[in-house]
């Protein structure tokens, strides 16, 4: 275990914590460029720190607490649909 609270839950002690598109990738298990089509899609919250969101590589990060929003926002709360079988046939003679 570890005194630094920054490792304990993800968040750092004095406010929330910013996560890079990698590191939102890794959390979700998905791809970075994934975590880019839903932050330039607007699913997905972030702030760009570059100079200009339209410079040629922009650069963003994520708030901790957009991602859990993101992931409750996503959850399933039903059950999967079942397949319903269609009956067979009858053959007519």
């Amino acid at each position: 275990m570890t005194d630094d609270p920054t490792e304990m839950d993800g968040r750092a002690a004095d406010g929330p914590r910013m996560l890079t598109p990698s590191q939102v990738a890794e959390r979700l298990s998905c791809s970075k460029d994934l975590v880019l089509d839903l932050i330039h899609a607007g699913a997905l919250p972030a702030v760009c720190i570059s100079k200009s969101v339209r410079s040629r590589k922009p650069v963003f990060r994520v708030r901790f607490d957009d991602v859990d929003r993101f992931v409750e926002g996503r959850m399933v709360r039903r059950p999967a649909r079942q397949i319903l079988r269609r009956p067979p046939y009858e053959r007519i003679v």
